[in-house]
């Protein structure tokens, strides 16, 4: 039974991961080509440093969305940069280049395009622009965007199958039934007993 019960656990775990990288790829494979490639360009902060040398650069950046405004002809979203995958999907992280601003023609969506979603845009760099940040006056490299890719947000990864209710520790794997006496293919672990003296008993 024990080795029943890990098969089956192995290939719960199997089928996890794999329609986990299917979900990933295929929403990977959902960006268009122009995100997709890499662009050999500066970072944000390379930008900062020297804003001037920069302009009409071509860039691939990305990160997490800070503010949408919404101008008379277009649209600047303030991102907070973000390492890009292979692919220029943002990393999760808190490491960050600085600061930047995508202006993209046309209008766009502020409920949409809303703080802590995820983008990444094309384009060649414009003169920076000043702005606050608070009091602190901050100087924002400008991208004038000709793609914009704006990412779903990723799907939530539960390590235990789903549907589960909590944790239970005598059973393998760790799913908890509403039923206490409803188990089907699981057993409750047997307590383990330890004897620091002789059996009781007689021979």
């Amino acid at each position: 039974m024990k080795s029943c019960t890990a098969d089956i656990t192995s290939r719960t775990r199997t089928l996890l991961r794999t329609a986990l990288l299917s979900v990933t790829a295929v929403a990977c494979s959902s960006a268009p080509p122009a995100i997709r490639a890499p662009i050999a360009g500066p970072v944000v902060a390379e930008v900062r440093a020297a804003p001037g040398a920069w302009v009409g650069q071509r860039v691939r950046w990305g990160g997490e969305i800070v503010g949408t405004e919404n101008l008379a002809a277009s649209t600047r979203v303030e991102v907070v940069a973000r390492r890009l995958t292979r692919d220029g999907r943002p990393i999760d992280s808190d490491r960050t280049a600085g600061r930047f601003i995508a202006e993209a023609g046309g209008f766009l969506e502020p409920t949409q395009y809303a703080p802590g979603r995820h983008v990444t845009v094309v384009g060649a760099l414009a003169p920076a622009v000043t702005r606050n940040i608070g009091t602190h006056p901050y100087l924002y490299p400008v991208v004038k965007v000709d793609t914009l890719y704006l990412w779903d947000e990723k799907p939530d990864y539960h390590p235990y199958p789903y549907p589960y209710y909590g944790y239970d520790p005598f059973l393998r794997p760790y799913w908890y039934h509403p039923f206490p006496y409803y188990r089907p293919y699981y057993y409750p672990r047997r307590p383990r007993y330890y004897r620091p003296y002789p059996p009781r008993y007689p021979h």
